[in-house]
């Protein structure tokens, strides 16, 4: 497993004056400020989950549980209701409460309301709001997924993910610039209907 350095390196910009070539260290930053909303968490919440293999394993194991009970049942044995009924009370779990915590755990939380601010450069990421800040390396990041009109930002080793609207940028060229620090400081590979502008190559 390759170990990536806390620092991303950008390619430099090469700027030609006077017939002499000389490289400058390209500025690449984005910029995005808002205040989350409790449809927008879950709505993340939703579609990270049905992005999950576990997930998936979870509710093809709820489903067999269902099948095997059911088939008992109809061959006449009464426990097989009790089995079919414990695999529909998973199935619905599997679904239901992940997205009943996040609006819950939404709903308790002190920070709904705080004004969310990242900065994102060849550094890492920079999170500040009214009760906390934070300041992580790109080596920390796993990845970053689009998942419908939010980004969500994957922490390596931890179940923390960040929710970032796509209309807490600041501009459109700052989700641009985010998406050509993400696609080359960690892990994500964007799709090729989403391309992220490449940056400038030395």
């Amino acid at each position: 497993m390759s170990i990536r350095p806390a620092v991303c390196h950008i390619p430099k910009l090469r700027v030609w004056a006077v017939g002499v070539g000389r490289t400058y260290d390209l500025i690449v930053e984005a910029h995005a400020e808002f205040v989350v909303t409790r449809v927008e968490l879950v709505d993340a919440t939703r579609r990270r989950l049905f992005h999950s293999r576990r997930f998936w394993v979870q509710v093809m194991a709820s489903i067999l549980i269902m099948a095997v009970g059911l088939s008992f049942a109809i061959n006449g044995q009464p426990a097989g209701w009790f089995a079919f009924g414990i695999g529909v009370g998973a199935w619905i779990a599997d679904i239901a409460s992940p997205l009943i915590r996040a609006r819950r755990s939404f709903d308790a939380s002190s920070f709904k309301a705080d004004t969310n601010g990242f900065r994102f450069d060849a550094a890492g990421l920079e999170y500040h709001s009214e009760h906390a800040d934070a300041r992580l390396p790109w080596s920390s990041i796993q990845r970053v997924q689009k998942l419908g009109r939010n980004y969500v930002v994957l922490l390596e080793g931890s179940r923390i993910m960040y929710v970032i609207p796509a209309r807490g940028f600041a501009s459109p060229e700052d989700e641009r610039s985010f998406r050509s620090l993400t696609a080359a400081c960690t892990r994500t590979s964007w799709k090729a209907t989403e391309p992220a502008d490449p940056l400038p190559s030395s």
